[in-house]
């Protein structure tokens, strides 16, 4: 039996890498699988990403890959340079020459911020690789061999263990197939869903001669709902880890809820929002009484619902990046190159709003300049945006479910209850507005709440199809040229900005490309999307 089991969880990973190309190495770590528990620990190693950044990793002797930079954890980062919270900083010299991590990633990730046809390329035009298609599908891989063999490992433990890992496995596949879906394909349309091409699904553990296509857009969104579902069933009645880097039953709602307001299933949507607002383990932070200096995010705040842990951006901001994501840390250095929260973000905030200082700090640089900081520590309590789930999202979720519904006064109701844990009770603002106006004001606040965890980009596409209250923008992303005056000295000015137009006229940027390896390994069975357009440099205003 030992041997069987083995065999068909090599042969399944295996099987990706040989007849799609998706991934270029097998997992090492599956050939000791007997009993439930060896499944959990292949969970851990295989299907979740490691828990912790390799900060002594040099991120200049390897690729950018679209992603964390490390050895440790490699993933997308794409979605968190094309929106509107964010803007580069740039001061001093020229710094990336001199190995800065923070100038190097501005460098690296260049051709992403601009939205070009190539975001695979430096400044220079060399390209580097995008490992996370082939990193989520490894671990996707992973999952279908776990759930396969939950029929086939010893019967010990099985009542205790299996829906634990069952629920996991599925959260997890279903997260990964939300990731890709989002980032290669359009996104979910009621009304064309059916007929655009998503990514390809590949759910079963066995060995299929043939390569793989993509799957629509409404078939990819079938399985992540069947997942979620599922996971939701096998989590309810598990019993918490005392921290939340493992998938929970409010997580699974939460990401659930999350799910169907993509899809404009309203009422799902609350149902599942509801489920995780009234489990009793969590609750809102309170940012009346929560000191400013101390990090907002963190595996013991009350409403962290799920994370994974390390990141890049940590990884980064470790190394005193000035990046305007949720991880960083105040020591000052003397130059920088990099990225900051955008004037357009922090313009949205009331003075009276509590996140404003709690989420952000002025630039030792530029006092002028603000960069979040929703961790201030770096240490064993730290989450990482990548996959976080907390529960302000639930609220959200439902009060935007509730809105299109028509509900307004449960929205407005439900909407409350998280502004009072980010004002002061004399300063909550007065909720008034009704029809698109109080949906609008919903999508606001998810902006200022969730920012810089990974949820802007994604939720600017779906604003963009969404059939009762679309909303589209257009982005400018200013360019900078670095001044040389010495081979010490010189200062960056503003030469120009790239402009990414509101989504009906821009459909392809809003899309990252297939990466090609994939394509060709597939020899055209795997469908590239269409073509970005060159975006040229234009003047300032």
């Amino acid at each position: 039996m030992r041997t069987k089991i083995i065999y068909i969880i090599l042969v399944a990973i295996s099987s990706l890498t040989a007849c799609s190309g998706f991934l270029e190495e097998n997992s090492q770590n599956m050939a000791y699988v007997e009993t439930i528990d060896d499944l959990d620990e292949l969970l851990v190693g295989e299907v979740y990403f490691k828990k912790d950044v390799n900060y002594g990793f040099d991120p200049k002797s390897a690729p950018l890959q679209l992603g964390w930079a490390s050895t440790a954890s490699s993933r997308f980062i794409s979605h968190f340079l094309m929106d509107d919270d964010i803007e580069e900083l740039v001061a001093g010299i020229e710094h990336y020459t001199l190995g800065s991590t923070e100038a190097w990633i501005r460098y690296s990730a260049a051709a992403t911020f601009y939205w070009q046809p190539n975001p695979y390329k430096d400044h220079e035009g060399v390209p580097y690789k995008v490992s996370s298609w082939t990193d989520y599908y490894k671990r996707i891989a992973a999952a279908n061999s776990i759930l396969f063999q939950l029929n086939e490992v010893s019967t010990e433990k099985k009542d205790t263990l299996a829906p634990r890992v069952e629920g996991e496995a599925r959260f997890l596949r279903a997260a990964y197939y939300f990731m890709l879906v989002n980032t290669y394909a359009q996104p979910y349309n009621k009304e064309t869903a059916a007929t655009e091409p998503g990514v390809p699904l590949k759910t079963s553990e066995t060995v299929e001669d043939r390569f793989f296509a993509r799957n629509s857009v409404a078939e990819v969104y079938k399985q992540i709902v069947n997942d979620l579902e599922r996971a939701v069933v096998c989590l309810k009645e598990v019993a918490l880890f005392p921290r939340p880097v493992r998938a929970n039953y409010a997580a699974a709602a939460t990401l659930l809820s999350r799910v169907y307001l993509y899809m404009e299933e309203y009422d799902k949507a609350i149902t599942y929002a509801d489920e995780a607002i009234k489990h009793p383990a969590f609750s809102l932070l309170d940012l009346n009484t929560h000191p400013k200096d101390k990090s907002f995010c963190s595996l013991s705040s009350p409403e962290t619902l799920f994370s994974q842990r390390g990141t890049f951006m940590a990884y980064i901001h470790a190394n005193d990046s000035l990046q305007g994501g949720s991880f960083a840390r105040p020591t000052a250095i003397q130059t920088s190159n990099g990225y900051t929260t955008s004037e357009n973000l922090l313009a949205s905030y009331d003075d009276t709003d509590l996140r404003k200082e709690v989420f952000f700090v002025p630039h030792h640089i530029d006092k002028s300049t603000f960069r979040c900081l929703k961790v201030r520590e770096l240490n064993d309590d730290v989450v990482g945006e990548d996959h976080v789930i907390r529960l302000a999202e639930a609220y959200l979720n439902k009060a935007e479910a509730q809105a299109a519904l028509g509900q307004d006064g449960e929205a407005r109701s439900t909407l409350r209850i998280l502004l009072e844990k980010r004002y002061a009770p004399t300063d909550i603002p007065e909720l008034t507005e009704s029809g698109a106006a109080l949906v609008n004001y919903i999508r606001e606040e998810r902006r200022r709440e969730l920012c810089y965890e990974g949820h802007r980009w994604f939720d600017l596409r779906r604003y963009a199809v969404n059939s009762k209250f679309p909303f589209t923008k257009a982005i400018e992303h200013k360019a900078y040229k670095y001044i040389k005056i010495s081979d010490t000295e010189g200062n960056f000015r503003e030469i120009g900005k790239y402009v990414l137009k509101p989504y009906p006229e821009d459909k392809a940027a809003y899309v990252m490309p297939l990466p090609d390896y994939a394509v060709l390994f597939n020899e055209g069975v795997l469908e590239q999307n269409p073509a970005r357009p060159e975006r040229s440099l234009l003047p300032l205003d």
